[in-house]
């Protein structure tokens, strides 16, 4: 039996598991493709109005400014990130009338620069340094010395770092001079300097050169001439098709897309001349999105928690199938038990039929037939008694019974009862009002069984108390011990306390008590106590 159950319990829990693991991933599934929709929705928004202010921005402003804090530096302000010099986006100007390239951040990366004026205060402005401008007026060696220091591996006390000291604004930053050093890690500050740069090519007469506060310093990223890392050029990766749409998004591989828009506007010259088509500008605006990337928290917590909300499930699922599958499977075992108890009991009756039918063949004297005919007719009797309440416990069980109830008299009904056990040592007693409202007939049954079974398990020389209490009967008798878990199963049909045939039964009389008692929302109670067997049925 424990084996069976075991295995039982193994096949179902994989089946369960199995099934709600499909379920989990198809439910995961589905809530990705719905967040990732969602958040490619809220991206193309995003970068819609984010384009929008930085056209906002530029357009407000004149292409030959030269401040420190002019207009593409603000833009540069909005995306860069300390941690992440280089961005995912790409932003294309051309110029006024001749429809040239005025400014384009690809192979740029972000950087603070730190600057003193002309009254001694020092300022902060973000902006981009161009790789080709800044590579491109170094020579080879330059670039040699640079690597070789910028690949050592950091010291204990301090790393060296190459700075931008001078520079001109022009949409973008435009170094004038580098400084190779050697930056103590105890205060951050320089104690040596290696070698000094002038990138005098990228010099501009009619452009104000800006100097490096000296409090603070413009490092420039480490991996940017390292490792040639910065602004990726997005715009001429799309199609020219691609490039007539803007405000859509176009996709680039699994789960990445680039945002694409453009526009052409006109800009106000120094602040003060109205906007003409002379001298209007066109903004391209580029960025790669990952949808993965941007919602990747979203997405674990999401799978996350139906996965706990499923494993919920499973285990719920699990527990009441496998209250149900073990009682079926319980239920049967004790119905194999019940059909081999009750191959024996009409397999006796029948032996006994047999052998009295075939001493009446031989044409014995009178006085003996008639004993023979009585034991036939009392072993017939018998099976017919035990195929009856098999037949009353199914009716019982099913849901279709109908009850006919009348008022009538509890006591009076037990009385009658206990007088077919009259050669029994039965102490019957009543108090209060007996009178009850319910099915006659099924009550009388439900009696019949509890003191039946009163009758069949009580020791030799004990007394059977029964006791109508007003509308409770309460039946005790003295008998062996049962233990509380015995005592549980003793309302499961086919259970019974002796499982040997030593005593006639198929256990199916508190079975039939407790579905009486059921049907009519009556309480039973049994219990062991102080050596006697207690039974209630109240109403």
């Amino acid at each position: 039996m424990e084996k069976k159950l075991k295995k039982e319990r193994g096949k179902l829990f994989r089946r369960v598991i199995m099934i709600l693991l499909a379920v989990w991933l198809a439910a995961s599934a589905v809530f990705c493709v719905i967040r990732l929709s969602i958040e490619k929705a809220n991206a193309q928004s995003r970068e819609l109005s984010a384009f929008s202010i930085i056209t906002q921005i530029l357009s407000e402003q004149s292409l030959g400014n030269e401040a420190i804090n002019f207009s593409f530096l603000q833009y540069t302000d909005l995306v860069y990130d300390e941690d992440k010099p280089v961005f995912d986006s790409h932003l294309r100007i051309y110029g006024e009338e001749n429809g040239e390239v005025a400014l384009d951040s690809a192979k740029s990366a972000g950087l603070r620069f730190y600057y003193t004026d002309d009254a001694g205060s020092t300022h902060m402005a973000v902006g981009m340094l161009n790789y080709d401008l800044t590579a491109g007026a170094l020579s080879e060696k330059q670039l040699g010395t640079i690597t070789e220091y910028l690949n050592r591996e950091p010291e204990n006390d301090g790393t060296y770092e190459l700075i931008c000291t001078k520079m001109h604004a022009d949409f973008m930053f435009v170094p004038l001079e580098l400084k190779l050093v050697f930056i103590s890690s105890e205060n951050s500050e320089i104690t040596e300097t290696i070698e000094t740069f002038s990138l005098e090519k990228n010099r501009k007469k009619d452009k104000t050169v800006f100097d490096c506060s000296s409090n603070n310093l413009s490092i420039i990223p480490r991996d940017f001439l390292l490792k040639k890392q910065y602004n990726p050029n997005l715009i001429d990766t799309l199609t020219k098709s691609q490039k007539k749409s803007t405000g859509d998004m176009f996709e680039k591989g699994s789960f990445t897309y680039i945002f694409y828009a453009s526009e052409t506007t006109a800009l106000r010259s120094d602040g003060t001349a109205e906007a003409t088509e002379n001298n209007s500008v066109t903004f391209q605006y580029a960025k790669e999105i990952n949808l993965i990337k941007n919602c990747q928290t979203d997405l674990l917590a999401g799978t996350a928690v139906l996965f706990v909300f499923f494993s919920v499930i499973a285990a719920i699922l699990c527990i009441m199938i496998w209250r149900t599958v073990k009682a079926q499977i319980i239920q049967e075992q004790k119905r194999l038990d019940f059909t081999n108890a009750l191959a024996h009991d009409i397999k006796t009756p029948l032996f006994v039929i047999d052998g009295y039918a075939y001493s009446l063949k031989e044409n014995i004297d009178e006085d003996e037939r008639d004993l023979y005919l009585d034991k036939i007719i009392e072993q017939t009797g018998e099976i017919n008694g035990l195929v009856h309440r098999m037949l009353s416990y199914s009716k019982l069980d099913s849901y279709n019974m109908t009850l006919n109830k009348e008022d009538f008299d509890l006591f009076a009904l037990t009385k009658s009862v206990t007088e077919n056990y009259a050669n029994m040592n039965i102490a019957l007693k009543h108090s209060g009002n007996n009178t009850v409202n319910a099915d006659k007939e099924l009550v009388k049954t439900a009696v019949q069984n509890i003191i039946d079974n009163a009758v069949k398990y009580t020791l030799p020389s004990g007394e059977i108390t029964v006791d109508v209490n007003g509308k409770r009967l309460t039946v005790s008798n003295p008998a062996e011990p049962i233990t509380k878990t015995e005592l549980k199963q003793l309302y499961q049909p086919y259970v019974r306390k002796d499982k040997s045939r030593s005593k006639k039964g198929n256990g199916l009389g508190l079975s039939i008590v407790k579905s009486i008692a059921d049907s009519h929302g009556a309480k039973t109670e049994i219990e062991m106590k102080n050596g006697l067997f207690i039974i209630r049925l109240e109403f």
